[in-house]
């Protein structure tokens, strides 16, 4: 990792600024949010050159570039011409002080949708720099000289690498400084990108790194089976006195309030660890504040392997199961009768909530789940049932309406030994109560002091890794190497 975009001014976010014009060529900048082609774009702004009838040749170019002799430049841009005119670039060498422009069959680019070509140059010996010219074909001889012509180029991107296959591969994925990070996975590690110098005005380097935890809420789900999700809301987002509420979504439509996810803030991170999340879903969390803040994470995915999945309301203790009950509920209207001596109709007092009611589970676990099933059932905790979509044809279809996760106080549960001979299988009913979470306000902790002490690190250790106090918060020391 480690590409760097040698064009200074390359989505055009900067007006003009390092791109001149070839006369009788003329530049201005347009706008337009729309993709073009099916190819997404960085910024609404995009380069327009305006070509009078006849032009055969140079249109615009950006700045030069150092270039050292051998090296392959590629340069790949988002173009759009007019009926009847193509694109092309050609290199312009400054070898020994003196200009030598390639001459040689080039590629024609010609879409009037957009398309994204891309060009490869080797230079020649004891160039020390290159001008990369964008020119004006026409198709056709018999389109040459009858009409004006419009050339639009956006996302442009120059990359310089030892071999031509390296600078090819190098320039298909556009980037530049105003480029947002991009998640690797569900992770910590991000794709980042920054400007050399100023803005708009120098090159811009690409690297992995981690995410940015300053501007936004962000979702981490570290490796494994139904990993905890850890979620961090910046400081920055959180200043005291507000009172936040974090809420966690996924895009059918399933609300839930992480444990910790209602606060009033003292200015500082909020770190909180959701073992409640649903799986093999994507999941998004919004931070609303009386501030006046409403914004979201990008989404992540809590994945499962298993079939479906109980485990302790603090997300330890899991068990995989066959969920093969009909999702059996039972409301509980709060409801008083009062009998009045004289009215043949009593008197009808309802409390204003209706209660959550009881939930009824079969599943069945084999030889290896039971033993994890009897010590969840023999733990004092609610339990929390987790729907699988991935198992689900509804869920598939898009007309399931099983709640994605259900916690339960258990009331009750009985098993016995499945029919199956080649196996042993137990089919367990459980019955309980829906409940809500215990300590709401309280978050997670999803690492403790003894998981730290455990890594056994000596404080000069730690000073090495100038760690601020922030990201010390929101390691998850179990999994830290």
């Amino acid at each position: 990792m480690g590409r760097e975009n040698l064009c200074r001014n390359p989505s055009f976010a900067y007006a003009l600024r390092d791109w001149m014009r070839a006369a009788p060529a003329t530049i201005r900048i347009g706008s337009d949010p729309a993709p073009w082609g099916g190819h997404a774009r960085q910024s609404p702004q995009y380069l327009v050159i305006e070509t009078p009838p006849g032009v055969q040749g140079p249109i615009a170019t950006p700045t030069a570039i150092d270039i050292v002799g051998g090296q392959t430049i590629a340069i790949s841009a988002l173009v759009r011409t007019s009926p009847g005119l193509a694109v092309a670039v050609t290199p312009e060498w400054n070898v020994g002080g003196r200009r030598l422009v390639e001459q040689g069959p080039v590629l024609l680019a010609s879409s009037e949708a957009g398309t994204r070509p891309t060009w490869a140059f080797t230079a020649p010996t004891g160039a020390t720099a290159a001008r990369l010219r964008f020119e004006a074909r026409t198709i056709s001889n018999a389109d040459r000289g009858s009409m004006p012509g419009r050339v639009d180029v956006d996302d442009v991107m120059i990359v310089a690498a030892a071999t031509p296959q390296e600078a090819v591969a190098d320039a298909a994925a556009f980037f530049d400084g105003d480029t947002p990070q991009r998640r690797i996975g569900y992770g910590r590690r991000a794709i980042t990108h920054e400007w050399t110098g100023a803005r708009g005005a120098s090159t811009s380097r690409e690297a992995e790194g981690e995410l940015d935890f300053s501007s936004a809420p962000v979702a981490v789900v570290e490796g494994g089976q139904a990993a905890r999700v850890q979620v961090v809301i910046p400081s920055a987002l959180v200043p005291a006195g507000t009172s936040c509420r974090v809420e966690g979504l996924t895009d059918t439509g399933f609300t839930w309030v992480p444990r910790g996810g209602v606060w009033d803030s003292d200015g500082t991170q909020r770190v909180i660890g959701d073992q409640l999340a649903p799986i093999n879903t994507q999941i998004r969390y919004r931070l609303t504040s009386s501030a006046g803040v409403d914004v979201e994470s990008t989404p992540v995915v809590r994945e499962y392997r298993g079939l479906s999945l109980m485990t302790s309301a603090a997300g330890t203790l899991p068990v995989n199961l066959l969920w093969q009950g009909t999702d059996q509920r039972d409301l509980r209207p709060r409801v008083t009768e009062h009998e009045v001596p004289g009215r043949s109709t009593p008197l009808v007092v309802y409390a204003p909530t209706v209660g959550a009611g009881t939930v009824s589970v079969t599943a069945r676990t084999n030889l290896r789940d039971t033993p994890a099933m009897r010590l969840l059932l023999g733990t004092p905790t609610p339990v929390a049932l987790f729907h699988n979509p991935a198992h689900c044809v509804q869920c598939r279809l898009g007309t399931c309406d099983i709640d994605m996760v259900t916690v339960m106080a258990v009331t009750s549960a009985s098993m016995e030994r499945a029919p199956r001979l080649d196996v042993a299988e137990r089919t367990w009913t459980i019955k309980g109560s829906v409940v809500g979470l215990s300590q709401p306000r309280t978050p997670l902790a999803l690492s403790t002091w003894n998981d730290f002490d455990a890594r056994a690190l000596t404080w000069a250790a730690l000073d090495s890794r100038r760690w601020s106090w922030d990201k010390f918060d929101r390691t998850i020391w179990q999994e830290d190497s």
